[in-house]
């Protein structure tokens, strides 16, 4: 259990950083949310910690 709870963490940490880096300076982000569902996930995901 605790493999699997260092790989969520590790995941959500890298996630993290990957919307971190993409944030613009104005503190915004630019995405196209016609995607679908994945990228509404994506940025969700951070805000779940």
């Amino acid at each position: 259990m605790r493999d699997v709870q260092s790989n969520v963490k590790g995941e959500l940490e890298r996630l993290t950083i990957a919307l971190i880096e993409q944030q613009r300076e104005d503190g915004s982000w630019r995405y196209c949310f016609e995607n679908g569902t994945a990228i509404d996930a994506y940025v969700v995901i951070p805000f779940e910690c």
